[in-house]
C-alpha cells in the first residue's frame, strides 16, 4: 500500500492511499488520532506523536475518491488497510481525513527530579508539552534507549524506581508500555 500527504506540507496534509494503481483519499468518518499514528508511522515519522485533522480541504470543483471509510485503528497497526474500515463510503468531498506527523526534531527527551547525574524520571516534549513515560513493563533495554537517546553513558543504564508524586498529582504520560529492543535511537522509533 503507497500513502502520500497531499494539500500541505512534508509532515502535514490529507492523506491519500494507493491501491490498484489509484491514489484516493480517505473520508474523515471516525477519523482519530490512534488512525493518525498508523498513517504517520508508515510515511516514516514518528507514530505517537501524531495529530489528525477532519473535514479536509477542498477545491472548489473538485471530485473526490475515496478509498476507506470509517477506519478505527488502535494506533498498532502497519498499515492503514489492517485497521477495521469499510471499503465503501458515504462521503461528501468536505470529509477529506488529514494527519500532522512530527519528525525527530519536534521531540525532545529529558531527566527531571534528578537524585544524580545520570538519573530522574524520564520526560518527552511532544508537540511543545512535556509528559512523562510510565514505567509499566520498563526494562534496562528500555533505560538504554532512553540513556542513549540523551547522550548519557548506556552500558550500565538500568531500570530505576518510580517516580515519586504527591498524593492527588495528576501526572499525564506520553508513552506506556515501552519495548524496546535495545539498540534503538529513541524510545519513539
Amino acid at each position: 500500500m503507497g500513502i502520500r500527504l497531499v494539500d500541505g506540507n512534508e509532515t502535514s496534509g490529507l492523506v491519500e492511499v494507493l491501491r490498484n494503481c489509484e491514489w484516493r483519499s480517505i473520508c474523515d468518518d471516525y477519523w482519530t488520532d490512534e488512525d493518525a499514528m498508523v498513517a504517520c508511522g508508515k510515511l516514516g515519522f514518528l507514530p505517537y506523536a501524531a495529530g489528525s485533522y477532519r473535514r479536509g480541504i477542498f477545491r472548489d470543483g473538485e471530485e473526490v475518491q475515496y478509498w476507506l471509510d470509517d477506519v478505527q485503528c488502535t494506533g498498532n497497526e502497519v498499515s492503514l488497510f489492517d485497521c477495521p474500515h469499510k471499503d465503501t463510503h458515504n462521503c461528501g468531498r468536505r470529509e477529506r481525513a488529514g494527519v500532522h506527523c512530527l519528525d525527530t526534531d519536534d521531540v525532545a527527551i529529558q531527566l527531571v527530579e534528578n537524585t544524580t547525574l545520570y538519573s530522574g524520571i524520564i520526560e518527552l516534549r511532544i508537540r511543545g508539552e512535556w509528559r512523562s513515560v510510565c514505567h509499566d513493563k520498563w526494562t534496562d533495554k528500555d533505560a538504554q534507549v532512553a540513556c542513549r537517546s540523551m547522550g548519557l553513558p548506556f552500558t550500565y543504564a538500568k531500570k530505576g524506581i518510580n517516580g515519586k508524586f504527591e498524593p492527588g498529582e495528576e501526572v499525564t504520560y506520553w508513552l506506556s508500555q515501552v519495548n524496546c529492543q535495545g539498540d534503538e535511537e529513541s524510545l519513539l522509533a
